[in-house]
């Protein structure tokens, strides 16, 4: 399709999955206050969208959803969300900047795979849980916040983040192998 803009009604509360999947010709999204939901795949390959700003009344980011956006360069992503979701930013070559919403508990597998312009990422305090392969690949990932509040990590979260050279770190015997496969990180204490 060649569909370059959108404009989301406000009667709308769910973009539905791979409700725009696949249209890579579009480059702007407008969303309304009411909207609540954004399905799995629902913009996926959507790769000429460059800034993404959802609303804070969306409190489910879905599956994939913003996979491939390969152009996107800039998200804010909405306070009401508690996760964010097995690869959400999967492919996202171009993310430089994205926050991470304070209510956020999880970070699933393959979140931010391949974001190969991510330097820097503050984990809130409260996020318990990162999946596998979470990082792997942002090559120019350099800075990294980790918080006291992490439990549980999975394989490989850093794999290939070939320039993570300063990791912020809470002193936690379990968390010695979360950088197995960087050779030159820093680690810096948290001082609370």
């Amino acid at each position: 399709t060649n569909l370059k803009m959108v404009i989301i009604d406000d009667s709308v509360k769910i973009i539905s999955d791979n409700a725009f999947k696949d249209c890579i010709f579009l480059k702007y999204v407008k969303f309304h206050n009411k909207l609540e939901i954004i399905q799995d795949y629902a913009f996926q390959h959507c790769s000429s969208l460059v800034n993404m700003y959802i609303p804070n009344n969306v409190h489910y980011l879905g599956i994939q959803a913003f996979d491939g956006c390969s152009k996107l360069k800039k998200v804010v992503l909405p306070n009401k969300i508690n996760s964010i979701n097995y690869g959400l930013f999967y492919k996202c070559h171009n993310l430089r900047l994205v926050n991470i919403p304070q209510n956020v508990i999880s970070i699933y597998d393959h979140a931010f795979y391949s974001c190969l312009k991510l330097q820097s990422l503050q984990i809130p305090h409260g996020v318990t849980f990162l999946g596998d392969e979470v990082f792997a690949l942002c090559k120019n990932l350099k800075t990294i916040h980790i918080p006291e509040s992490i439990n549980f990590y999975g394989c490989d979260v850093f794999y290939k983040c070939h320039q993570l050279h300063n990791a912020y770190v809470p002193k936690k015997p379990f968390l010695s192998n979360l950088f197995s496969h960087q050779t030159k990180i820093t680690y810096k204490p948290i001082i609370n």
